[in-house]
């Protein structure tokens, strides 16, 4: 049936980008090799948190990768099976998702960048990134009913004039 459809992801094409930052990940690990003990101790602070951030990072290009497939893939739904119906609430589904994906991503990334300050530091972070995104898809939203209003008001004006040309305007009527 044209209902259904199944949702594969390949992960066997990402390794150039995993073994790149495996790659990354180990040279920056592999510092304490001439150093001193207490340089060593000192470091390995330096070291989890290089790589956490790699790992963060790995993992960032692995849903991006599974992602932009799922994407695509979605988006072409209609096309293959000519059900254009099923494509808007594929569309509406995958812009609910983005949504909710930035505003988690938003918060995440707030989190990360105010962890160097400890767990307040974290939780101020989150929130800072949390209200950036709310504000962000806000001003997004007045945005979109901005261009909704402005096209709606050029069609009306459109068809105002067209009816002054024929003269069905009730305001024209006992004019003449």
């Amino acid at each position: 049936m044209a209902n259904d459809f199944t949702l594969h992801i390949d992960l066997q094409n990402i390794p150039s980008d995993t073994s790149r930052a495996k790659e990354k990940l180990n040279n920056v690990t592999n510092v304490n090799s001439g150093s001193s003990a207490a340089e060593k101790s000192d470091n390995t602070g330096i070291i989890k948190a290089a790589k956490t951030v790699g790992l963060i990072s790995l993992g960032k290009q692995v849903v991006s990768s599974a992602t932009n497939y799922t994407t695509y893939k979605l988006s072409t739904y209609g096309s293959r099976y000519g059900d254009s119906a099923r494509q808007n609430e594929i569309n509406n589904m995958m812009t609910i998702t983005s949504a909710g994906l930035s505003f988690v991503t938003s918060t995440a990334g707030g989190a990360i960048a105010g962890a160097t300050l400890g767990p307040i530091g974290a939780a101020v972070g989150a929130a800072i990134g949390a209200v950036s995104s709310v504000v962000g898809r806000v001003v997004d939203i007045i945005k979109n009913n901005e261009e909704y209003n402005r096209k709606r008001d050029i069609e009306r004006i459109s068809e105002n004039r067209s009816f002054e040309r024929l003269g069905l305007l009730a305001s024209d009527r006992n004019r003449r």
